[in-house]
């Protein structure tokens, strides 16, 4: 019991890491099966539309023509859900995921050198969003969200050139 406890204790006390062991598409497989237990008509098809877009991105490298038309009517579908939100930090959240969805959809997920600089500021605006939710369920689904993210945000940040290392060309 002593060790159950201390535990506890050191688990609270750290902060959790962002990608606590789980690959891209464990943690999109927890949000999908979260995604299903949501009651709320809206807010199940906002998430089921994110989640169809984090289906695609982790599908392949670079999604086809086909998926990128897909992956447009799901942005654009959580846009217009986005509307109907009432609360202002949920609203917030959904809104620094569109800002990510459209960098990510418009870099057709094949980013560049800079593309890492666009992602940081709502990535970093959700990331501390997510982290005042009190709600187990939406906890969990933001949670895994973020961690997506983040992958997403390392590919972007892995593309970045160091002007004082690159290469120079005259």
């Amino acid at each position: 019991m002593r060790i159950a406890l201390t535990l506890l204790a050191a688990c609270t006390a750290v902060p959790v890491p962002l990608l606590a062991q789980a690959t891209p598409q464990e943690l999109l497989g927890g949000m999908t099966a979260n995604v299903a237990r949501i009651g709320e008509p809206g807010e199940k098809d906002r998430w089921q539309a994110n989640a169809g877009l984090w289906q695609i991105a982790l599908a392949q490298p670079l999604p086809a023509k086909a998926e990128l038309a897909r992956m447009t009517v799901l942005l654009e579908r959580v846009r217009a859900n986005i509307a109907k939100v009432t609360a202002p930090a949920e609203r917030d959240r959904w809104q620094a995921n569109v800002e990510l969805w459209t960098v990510a959809t418009r870099v057709k997920l094949d980013f560049r050198a800079g593309d890492d600089i666009k992602l940081r500021g709502p990535f970093e605006r959700m990331k501390l969003n997510v982290a005042a939710i009190t709600e187990p369920g939406e906890q969990a689904r933001w949670t895994a969200n973020r961690d997506l993210w983040q992958v997403m945000v390392n590919r972007a940040s892995a593309t970045r050139v160091d002007p004082v290392i690159a290469p120079h060309n005259p």
